[in-house]
């Protein structure tokens, strides 16, 4: 939300935007800032600080090179105290630490996906080599009575094109069945994105047909005078 301010007697009090600090996959929690005391005004009751007293972040925004500035943070803080150990590091790099694991999760499914895509286009390319070798024959006769070698590409084509879009429909009724497993790997996608539900169905079929393309060319290249004498 946008900062606002208002004043409740003398104290200001400003309202600033949500943070992520339990992860992508968490909703943010209800947080208050408060002003960092020195460390001599606060009572423990000879009980150790807590984390919130030994540790402390600040957030630097400069134009200047990151390690320069990186420089410049540890050597003013050694000043100060010289024993205290000091972590610098950009804001991506801090953000990057949240998506460690959801992109490795991502990278892991991708590369089943893609392992899954090459497996469907080596057995759709397997499948109609086998059918052209079983229907030799029959596109010998066709192309003997006039069939033209774009016709005889085309059915083979078709062939693929309807077994590519019954299996793209039993996996998008399989991808729906087990959205609410995905869900929690997702982070600002809705399971149901339309164009992620438009794209995985339109590379399949390019995909199906692209490996269904040489041995249909294969097919409208069989010479029928040839193949008739054989039979």
């Amino acid at each position: 939300m946008p900062a606002q301010s208002i004043a409740p007697g003398k104290q200001a009090v400003r309202l600033a935007g949500d943070v992520i600090n339990n992860g992508l996959d968490h909703q943010p929690d209800p947080e208050y800032y408060v002003l960092r005391k020195h460390i001599a005004d606060a009572t423990f009751n000879n009980e150790a600080p807590g984390a919130g007293w030994r540790a402390a972040t600040v957030i630097v925004r400069s134009p200047l090179d990151p390690q320069l500035i990186a420089r410049l943070l540890r050597g003013d803080l050694a000043e100060l105290d010289p024993s205290a150990p000091v972590t610098v590091e950009t804001l991506r790099e801090r953000a990057g630490t949240l998506t460690v694991a959801p992109r490795f999760d991502a990278l892991l499914l991708g590369g089943f996906a893609a392992i899954g895509l090459l497996l469907a286009a080596i057995g759709i390319y397997g499948v109609i080599a086998f059918l052209v070798s079983q229907r030799t024959r029959e596109v010998g006769v066709r192309m003997a009575l006039g069939a033209a070698p774009t016709a005889v590409t085309r059915m083979f084509l078709r062939h693929a094109a309807t077994w590519t879009i019954a299996g793209v429909a039993v996996g998008l009724a399989g991808s729906l069945a087990v959205t609410r497993l995905v869900a929690s790997m997702l982070f600002q996608v809705d399971t149901r994105d339309p164009w992620s539900a438009a794209a995985a169905p339109a590379i399949l079929f390019l995909v199906g047909l692209a490996a269904a393309w040489l041995p249909a060319r294969r097919a409208a290249r069989i010479d029928p005078v040839r193949t008739l004498r054989e039979e």
